[in-house]
Formats: C-alpha cells, structure tokens, sequence
C-alpha cells in the first residue's frame, strides 16, 4: 500500500467534515539534483500515470486499517469505491530558446557543467588547460567558470564582480583554510552575504 496512514486520517477528517469531495492538487518532483547540477530533467511520466490510474484499495486492505482503526465505517465505504480522477498538467520550466540570448546563455551553461565535470574527474588536467582562469592566457572557452581557489584577489573584483572587501574576506579564508571545496564552505568562511554567493553560483568552480 503506498499511502502513509497519516493520509488517511485526514481523509478521515475530510469525509468528517463534508470536504472529501474537493479538488486537490498533487506535484511528481525529484527531492534532490545530483550534487554540482542546477536543472533535472524528469523522466518516467508514462509510470507515474500508470501508477496513478491503478492506485485503488483492495477490500483486504480497507478491512485492515478498519480493525486497526486508522479509518471509519464511512471512511471505509468512501475508499472501496476510490479511484483518481485526473488531469495532468505538465509544465516546463525552462526559458525558450527563441528569446533573444537564451541559447546562447543555454550553451554556456553546458559548457561550464562539462568543464565542472572535468575538473572533478581530473582537477590536473583541469589546472593545465588554466579552467577557470580568465586572467591567464588559454585556449578555451568553459563558459565564464571562476576557479575561486586560484584567483588572485585582485582578479575577484574584475571577473567574479566582488566588492574589494569581499575579495579580501575570501583570500583570506582561502588562506587560511588551504582551499575551499563547496560554494556553501566559502560563504561560510568568507561571511559572503546571500546574493553575493547566488550571483557566484553560476560561475563558481574548485579546482
């Protein structure tokens, strides 16, 4: 059975108060993205609509939460007759790619996942091809990554746009911590404010 019993005693409360009959709104969701990944994309539809259109309960079941008194007799004659009514909408949250700039803001994005993914696999291969590193000469284009381990505080104002202040504050944890390994323990050590670390998550790697 694949409802929680706490589902059903509001039911339960529902069909009590003459509210079971409501429309309601349900959302399929991943609770998580892998770590590094800033969009999903969900797949499996056709089971969950399968899923949906055979959720019903079996008299052993309805009989069992009844002597268990998780349900009512009223509650137990409304679920033997229980099937989803549904309409589904599916929505898409990405921009489209026919307003001006979006593929190409799009592509870049998928070039610093690429050059993300790289650098976790091979951070020396990622340091040799200068990843990150819009203030050395190189031969690439990783989409604007900023490798906030080995930027000069002074490249921290130009390229990652931080105040000379915040610049300071991160060379210095960066300093003293060795190097830093997530957006999260930057924020942490450097006291960025909010808006300063979401505007360098876009861009931020650490190599």
């Amino acid at each position: 059975m694949l409802t929680d019993q706490y589902e059903l005693t509001m039911l339960r409360a529902a069909i009590a108060n003459g509210t079971a009959q409501r429309y309601c709104v349900f959302e399929a969701f991943a609770r998580h993205l892998p770590r590094g990944r800033r969009y999903g994309v969900v797949a499996g539809l056709d089971r969950i609509l399968e899923a949906v259109e055979a959720f019903t309960f079996s008299p052993d079941q309805v009989l069992s939460l009844l002597e268990r008194e998780v349900i009512d007799i009223p509650t137990a004659k409304w679920l033997s007759g229980f099937r989803f009514t549904v309409a589904v909408l599916i929505r898409n949250t990405q921009p489209s790619e026919d307003l001006p700039g979006v593929a190409e803001e799009l592509a870049r994005r998928r070039l610093r996942e690429e050059y993300r993914a790289l650098a976790r696999r091979d951070p020396s291969l990622a340091r040799n091809l200068r990843v990150g590193r819009p203030d050395l000469p190189r031969n690439l284009d990783d989409g604007g990554l900023l490798d906030l381990n080995a930027l000069p505080a002074e490249q921290l104002t130009t390229f990652a746009g931080l105040s000379p202040e915040e610049a300071t504050s991160v060379a210095d944890a960066r300093h003293h911590l060795g190097r830093f390994t997530s957006l999260n323990e930057l924020a942490l050590y450097a006291d960025l404010s909010e808006p300063t670390t979401a505007m360098l998550s876009e861009h931020a790697v650490f190599i």
